[in-house]
Order: structure tokens, then sequence, then C-alpha cells
């Protein structure tokens, strides 16, 4: 259970969070929370999003990679 003494616990909504905004040993947390199955961890390139007109990162790095090659 994730109860409020768990390092863990202030994060245990995060969702959409950059990696480069994680602090310190957060990662490491996450992971070891993971490990217990007290959480799910998904690492995405892009946000989820349930509109298709948006140009993920992703697309515009393939696009870009198409036209260099």
């Amino acid at each position: 259970m994730l109860d409020e003494a768990h390092p863990c616990y202030p994060v245990k909504y995060l969702k959409n969070k950059p990696a480069r905004d994680l602090k310190d040993e957060q990662f490491l947390r996450l992971v070891e929370a993971e490990d217990e199955k007290l959480l799910e961890i998904k690492i995405t390139m892009d946000e989820e999003t349930d509109n298709p007109s948006i140009q993920t990162y992703f697309e515009e790095i393939r696009q870009l990679y198409y036209r260099v090659s």
C-alpha cells in the first residue's frame, strides 16, 4: 500500500512529468515502488493525447529523418 509514509506518496498521481524534472533519487524511488507493485511506470516520448491533429515530437523527428536520409 502506498501510504503517507512511503517515499513515493507525494507523486502517486504523477502524469506526464518530463524526465528532466525528476530530482535527486526520485526515479529510483519510483522504480522501487514499481518493483513492489505499488504503481506502474510508463515512459513515453510524447504526452498522451486524444487529439490526432497535434503533431507529436516523434512525428516531427521522423519527418526530419526522412528528409535527411
